[in-house]
């Protein structure tokens, strides 16, 4: 899903429905409806790939807070960084 979505643009649905489509192509509302389970699945792949990312994947002692998984981004203003102390 990962893939077809970043390469063809397609949206979860369309997606769910071509694998509706490849497993049963015959009668496809026979095949049960997984689509939450997809988007579900979507949401806790990306949750545990940022978390991997930022440091977090292995340490469960130590949860991310507020603010640990954005991204630094340095057209923001950040006081001591890329603007004044006293602004």
């Amino acid at each position: 899903f990962l893939i077809d979505a970043l390469d063809c643009k397609t949206s979860a649905m369309s997606f769910f429905e071509k694998i509706r489509r490849l497993t049963n192509n015959a009668f496809p509302d026979t095949v049960p409806d997984r689509y939450r389970e997809l988007m579900r699945v979507s949401r806790l792949w990306r949750d545990l790939k940022n978390r991997k990312w930022f440091g977090f994947g292995h340490d469960k002692e130590a949860p991310p807070s507020a603010g640990d998984l954005a991204l630094f981004c340095p057209s923001c203003p950040q006081p001591g960084i890329n603007m004044p102390l006293v602004w």
